[in-house]
């Protein structure tokens, strides 16, 4: 509707598998000659993001919600605030072009596919006892 949002949850339909999100901020910044929409998406661990994939479904999902209210977007930016920087990280202008939605429809099918065979990939992790608390650690092709 036009206003700032903070913890903005939306889903967003890809071949038919959800992709549900909940948007840090999304912010109205002064673009080239129009307003356009800023997506903030805060950060407080030491890990970098390895892409901005991220944003640009959360760029999808606010622009096919933004269509339902009837106001397309053409051009939505981003990026990561890391908090123990206190500066933003990984901004793209347009992540709309950066990731299109064929990118996002392949990944939520091959997602997709994964579950329906059952074939999870391992995620190594030391967050929360990560690994080491696992009850498949044993069994794990990641701790071998």
């Amino acid at each position: 509707d036009g206003r700032p949002a903070l913890e903005l949850e939306l889903t967003l339909d890809l071949a038919g598998w959800p992709f549900k999100c909940v948007i840090d901020q999304v912010w109205v910044v002064q673009g080239g000659v129009e307003p356009i929409l800023f997506i903030d998406d805060l950060k407080s661990g030491k890990t970098k993001q390895p892409s901005t994939f991220q944003l640009g479904g959360y760029a999808h999902a606010l622009q096919a919600d933004a269509i339902g209210h009837g106001a397309p977007l053409e051009q939505i930016a981003g990026g990561f605030y890391d908090a123990r920087a206190g500066s933003h990280d990984m901004e793209v202008d347009d992540l709309l072009a950066a990731h299109p939605m064929t990118e996002l429809r392949h990944r939520a099918y091959a997602a997709a596919n994964m579950v329906k065979a059952k074939a999870y990939l391992p995620r190594v992790s030391n967050f929360g006892g990560g690994c080491t608390s696992c009850g498949h650690r044993a069994i794990c092709p990641a701790q071998s």
